[in-house]
């Protein structure tokens, strides 16, 4: 199986970097199984320090448990948790303005 998280492969064991997740789907044979994850913020020693609200922190255990899911039902695209999916989707909307202020 081949997990993608978002620009590294892992494939039984080897971890492999690529360019863009787009550029996988394309060029891939239909033998080959994979699963594109989105995360959110997952609670890792990488996200410790930051200041956000519980809500918007998923547990290993639940993403985990997610991609297995999305593997287990042949799924391509994950966003875990599941409420990122419009999180990312109102950002993508939004004007370039409001997201590159800079505080005063």
């Amino acid at each position: 199986q081949l997990l993608l998280l978002n620009n590294i492969i892992i494939f039984f064991d080897i971890l492999i970097v690529i360019p863009k997740s787009s550029e996988v789907k394309k060029n891939v044979s239909e033998k080959l199984k994979i699963l594109i994850v989105k995360p959110g913020y997952v609670a890792t020693p990488m996200t410790k320090g930051l200041s956000l609200p519980k809500f918007m922190v998923a547990d290993t255990d639940i993403v985990a448990g997610d991609i297995l899911f999305a593997l287990d039902k042949n799924k391509t695209e994950l966003f875990t948790p599941w409420f990122w999916r419009y999180i990312i989707t109102a950002v993508k909307f939004t004007p370039a303005f409001f997201l590159n202020r800079s505080p005063k």
